[in-house]
């Protein structure tokens, strides 16, 4: 896409000089508009007079020193515009300190659907959190669980602290949760084409964090994470760690660290989790050693009494091991848009890891670009985007689902190298649980023989699943849709992060990605490719499969239905596949009794199974009108 560079002088705004500091104004009554794809460079300070106006639907980018200002008679006066997702107005601040910087801004905004809580970023310097009432059109307070409240990620205490509505913000990357009684960040005020218009000064460079002290208050999250939080909240209401297959177990819950983009620019994750060549000519200062994974879009946070709060959907991106390290999963989310989050999960604890891997400086972060930077090519916020140069080898197959519309309902990727791990793996290296509300996704696999491996079925499923590329070769990966209104499947195949060229199947190794239904026979995959969905279950291959049976695992479709302990309500529970429309459920004590039976049991809810608390063995099955079944093992 061609930018156009346009470099400030006395032609376009004026030139005053103060006390040898040059500074560029718009005048009184003057109207400048900086339009989608232009790049505008200022040296020096800025400044607005009057009724002067600049709309910002590109990039702006203000290089000055400690003695310029950036001022402004007015917020609405310097505007960055947003016109969608993809196109928005950027502001690049370089030289000028916090103090000079005493013009406000308004930045147009519009997210998605974050549900109950909205994660979100707030990237202005000490703005007043209750100022966000009147330009978000509701009315803050510091009332817990009122869903008008703002909490704010406490990484020592893991919890959403409460945050005083009447303070000041003080860190700039701070991770915030907006209760959203009452309004829909993806269409303010009612409109879906609508902006909300925020205000404030902008952060100065400078903004840096330290990746240390998660969980450092609290030594134990308790068994099945029964502990506390400093609100007296059970852990297992709120936490998740789709980076660890088995709940509570291991590192699960621990080393995760929450941020948002500070500034009002683009930042760029992709070099921080390799070291980049050509030294000090490319290195962006940052590079986490023992990084495992970052989330991103947290997707839609729900609150329920019963159930506590979780998000429903996410997206991921996790790491291949050995040197050079590779990203898989999704990774065009490596750009993180002005108020936008994104999560860190470390690998484990800090004690054998160099201090200086642990920063995360966010000035060299910035980018007005939407694709990551080379990493062969020096740094900047106008760097040229990744042709990727990396030598090793790995392959990711991403499935996309989409309805009769052509719009996304959800995604799943498959990742094949040298060091993956064929089936169950606690490590979980590379791969990502899927949230069980998700439309597709697939299961853990038989390292053996492919298709499903029956001791994980009803534990976990996957959003990023990995397999050895040595002895998994055409062996099946078996993929369920959940959702009758996926009516497409797009494919993209990644080699070392970049795209293919579109209709290309070959990787370097000349092996490619294989699909087959159920009802169907073996076809080979091409980057971009789509096809008409024509079964709720498939299986995909790296490698073409030298005979496919019946036996692959893509004629077996896994149920979802899961049979859980609830600490919310102290109760088992039976959650069901949302493909169930009615349900049986029987309780049986040890003694092989039936104690419990429930017929034409609704779906539409969870069950709960109520039984006296007297720490007895039971044996629940839950079996649908069709007649799959699900059975576990509780005690009561």
């Amino acid at each position: 896409m061609k930018k156009y560079l346009l470099s400030v002088s006395a032609v376009l705004f004026g030139i005053s000089i103060c006390a040898q500091v040059p500074l560029t104004y718009v005048g009184n009554s003057a109207l400048v508009t900086v339009q989608s794809n232009a790049l505008v460079y200022n040296g020096g300070g800025f400044q607005t007079v009057g009724s002067g106006e600049v709309d910002n639907y590109g990039n702006i980018m203000i290089v000055g020193s400690s003695a310029d200002k950036f001022q402004t008679a007015a917020a609405t006066n310097f505007v960055l515009k947003y016109t969608d997702a993809a196109n928005y107005g950027q502001l690049y601040i370089s030289g000028i300190t916090q103090t000079n910087l005493s013009g406000n801004l308004t930045k147009e905004y519009r997210g998605e659907d974050g549900g109950s809580y909205q994660q979100s970023g707030m990237p202005f310097y000490q703005k007043t959190l209750y100022s966000l009432g009147s330009e978000l059109g509701k009315s803050f307070s510091n009332i817990r669980y009122s869903q008008n409240e703002i909490l704010k990620y406490d990484a020592p205490n893991v919890v959403a602290a409460n945050t005083d509505v009447y303070t000041a913000m003080t860190e700039p990357a701070a991770y915030y949760m907006l209760g959203t009684k009452g309004i829909n960040f993806s269409t303010p005020f009612s409109s879906p084409t609508g902006v909300f218009k925020l205000v404030g000064r902008p952060v100065a460079e400078g903004v840096s964090v330290t990746l240390t002290g998660a969980n450092s208050n609290v030594p134990s999250f308790g068994t099945n994470g029964f502990g506390k939080n400093i609100y007296n909240e059970y852990f297992n209401s709120y936490l998740q760690d789709p980076f660890v297959a088995t709940a509570w177990t291991g590192d699960y819950g621990k080393n995760i660290y929450q941020y948002s983009n500070p500034y009002l620019t683009n930042i760029d994750l992709s070099g921080i989790y390799k070291v980049e060549t050509g030294g000090d000519l490319t290195n962006d200062g940052n590079y986490i050693s023992n990084i495992q994974g970052i989330r991103f879009s947290p997707g839609k946070y729900i609150r329920s009494n019963t159930t506590g709060t979780f998000s429903t959907t996410g997206q991921y991106l996790t790491f291949s091991t050995g040197n050079p390290r590779v990203a898989v999963g999704d990774y065009d989310n490596l750009i993180i848009r002005p108020l936008q989050t994104f999560v860190i999960k470390l690998a484990d604890g800090n004690a054998a890891v160099a201090p200086a891997t642990l920063n995360l400086n966010f000035d060299k972060l910035r980018r007005f670009k939407d694709t990551a930077r080379n990493p062969a090519t020096a740094y900047s916020v106008t760097a040229a985007r990744n042709a990727n140069a990396n030598t090793s080898t790995v392959k990711q197959l991403g499935v996309i689902a989409l309805d009769a519309d052509g719009n996304e309902m959800g995604r799943t990727y498959f990742v094949v190298y040298n060091n993956g791990v064929s089936g169950y793996n606690p490590a979980l290296n590379t791969q990502v649980v899927n949230n069980s509300d998700n439309v597709i996704g697939t299961f853990e696999e038989n390292a053996t023989d492919g298709g499903i491996d029956p001791n994980y079925e009803n534990k976990y499923w996957l959003y990023i699943n990995e397999v050895n590329e040595q002895n998994f070769k055409g062996k099946a990966v078996p993929m369920m849709l959940y959702n009758t209104g996926i009516k497409t499947l797009k494919f993209q195949i990644r080699e070392n992060e970049a795209l293919l060229p579109d209709g290309n199947s070959d990787l370097s190794t000349g092996v490619g990605f294989y699909y087959r239904a159920a009802n169907g026979s073996v076809a080979e995959i091409s980057q971009g490719e789509s096809i008409p969905v024509t079964a709720d279950n498939y299986s995909l291959y790296y490698g073409k499969p030298d005979g496919v049976l019946g036996t692959d695992g893509a004629t077996i479709k896994a149920n979802r239905t899961q049979i859980t302990y609830n600490p919310a309500i102290d109760n088992y529970i039976v959650r069901f596949d949302p493909n169930w429309n009615k349900a049986q459920i029987q309780v049986y004590d040890a003694s092989g009794k039936l104690v419990l039976s429930k017929k034409n049991v609704s779906t539409a809810q969870d069950f709960v199974i109520q039984l006296n608390k007297d720490n007895r063995a039971y044996v629940v099955t839950a079996t649908s009108e069709k007649g799959e079944i699900a059975v576990a093992k509780i005690i009561r």
